[in-house]
C-alpha cells in the first residue's frame, strides 16, 4: 500500500514538471493583423512566421475599440491548439 501511495505522489509531482513545460507557451506574443474573419476573429501572423487564428479576449474588447489589418497586436496561443490563439492587447 505505501509503494502505491509513493507511485502517486511521484506521478503528481511529474504531471506539475510537465505543466510547467507548457506554461512557458503561455506568454505573450508579438504578432500583426493579417486578415480581419467574419465574427470577431482575426488571421495574426507571429513574429517567428506561424499564422494563427484569434479572437479577442473579453476583458480586452472594452479597451481595443476596432482592430483592422497591420494593427500589431500580443497574442497568447493555446497550448493545447498551436494554431489558435487570442488577442490579449493592442500595441
Amino acid at each position: 500500500m505505501k509503494s502505491l501511495v509513493a507511485s502517486l505522489r511521484r506521478s503528481k509531482s511529474d504531471s506539475k514538471a510537465i505543466q510547467g513545460d507548457e506554461t512557458k507557451n503561455d506568454e505573450d506574443q508579438p504578432g500583426v493583423i493579417d486578415e480581419v474573419l467574419p465574427k470577431s476573429m482575426f488571421r495574426v501572423r507571429l513574429e517567428d512566421g506561424r499564422s494563427v487564428r484569434a479572437a479577442i479576449t473579453t476583458s480586452a474588447r472594452h479597451g481595443i475599440v476596432r482592430l483592422i489589418e497591420g494593427d500589431k497586436v500580443l497574442v497568447r496561443v493555446y497550448p493545447s491548439d498551436p494554431t489558435r490563439a487570442q488577442i490579449t492587447k493592442k500595441r
